[in-house]
């Protein structure tokens, strides 16, 4: 069987794509995903040591503190989910990460919008690494 042309044109496009974008990822854009990642799998060792204990949360719901954010987490039930469109500004030892996200969140028994949102992260570079120092994120509860 012959492969098409355009097929194969196409699919070389979209890995040269992938690979540059797995290689080629910014410093917030993979600290962010790889919180998600915690998110997702419940790795709270690595999500509490990289997270601030002053962090400040704010989404449609009100402003958190960093207990009853690391509640919300524990008690996060996050499937599917895509981000994309991710903008890093260094500024000093801080990082302001802004992107898009869409998931299948549920938060303290409340399901959240699956349209893509905005979301927002600060992260401050510290002796032991980098925490996450804020962090909003406007997806509404349906």
């Amino acid at each position: 069987m012959k492969i098409p042309k355009k097929f194969l044109i196409i699919l070389s496009i979209f890995l040269s794509t992938l690979t540059y974008a797995q290689v080629d990822l910014s410093d917030g854009e993979k600290l962010e995903r790889q919180h998600w990642v915690d998110d997702a799998d419940k790795n709270f060792a690595n999500w509490i040591s990289t997270t601030s204990p002053q962090i400040q949360v704010v989404d449609t719901q009100g402003v958190i503190d960093y207990a009853q954010y690391l509640s919300q987490v524990k008690n996060l039930k996050l499937g599917k989910y895509t981000l994309k469109d991710f903008k890093t500004t260094q500024v000093d030892d801080t990082l302001i990460i802004t992107f898009w996200a869409s998931a299948q969140e549920q938060i303290n028994g409340k399901l959240l919008s699956t349209k893509f949102t905005p979301r927002m992260s600060i992260w401050k570079k510290t002796k032991e690494g980098w925490k996450k120092i804020a962090y909003a994120n406007l997806n509404i509860v349906k």
